[in-house]
C-alpha cells in the first residue's frame, strides 16, 4: 500500500479493486486513494493478468475516487516497458479521472504517439463509450 507525503497533504493508502464487466467486456479497475506511478510494472502486469483471465482487451481504470500522480521521466519510457512485456497495441485503455491536468495529458499523449489506444477521460461515461466501440 502507499502512503506518502506530497506538498503539504497527506496521501491517503490506494486500494485497488479490480471487476470484469461480463456484459460491456471490460475490466473495470477502481483505485480508491492516491497512487503514485511507480518505476515497476506491478501494476500493469496484474492488470494484464486480469485482462487476460477474461480474454479481454478492453480497461477502464477509474481514479474517481482517487489520484493518479506521474512522473514524466517514468511516463516517456512507460510505452517502451509495455513492447518489451509485449502488451497488444490492440488494448483499449481509458483512464477516468477527476480533473485532466497538463501531466496526465502528457501521459495520453506519449501512449497514443507510440501507438497504444489510451485516453484519459473525465467523465466515466464517455470512456465507457469509446470503450465499447
Amino acid at each position: 500500500m502507499f502512503s506518502e507525503l506530497r506538498g503539504k497533504r497527506e496521501l491517503k493508502e490506494t486500494t485497488i479493486h479490480y471487476k470484469y464487466l461480463t456484459k460491456e467486456k471490460v475490466l473495470h479497475v477502481e483505485l480508491i486513494g492516491a497512487y503514485r506511478q511507480a518505476p515497476s510494472l506491478e501494476f500493469v502486469r496484474k492488470i494484464m493478468e486480469e485482462m487476460g483471465e477474461d480474454r479481454c482487451r478492453k480497461c477502464l481504470v477509474d481514479f474517481r475516487k482517487g489520484e493518479l500522480i506521474v512522473n514524466k521521466t517514468i511516463t516517456y519510457y512507460r510505452p517502451d516497458q509495455f513492447k518489451e512485456l509485449d502488451i497488444s497495441y490492440t488494448n483499449r485503455v481509458a483512464f477516468v479521472v477527476n480533473t485532466i491536468t497538463a501531466d496526465l495529458q502528457f501521459y495520453e499523449n506519449v501512449f497514443v504517439n507510440r501507438g497504444y489506444n489510451f485516453f484519459m477521460f473525465d467523465n466515466f461515461r464517455k470512456a465507457m463509450t469509446w470503450l465499447k466501440k
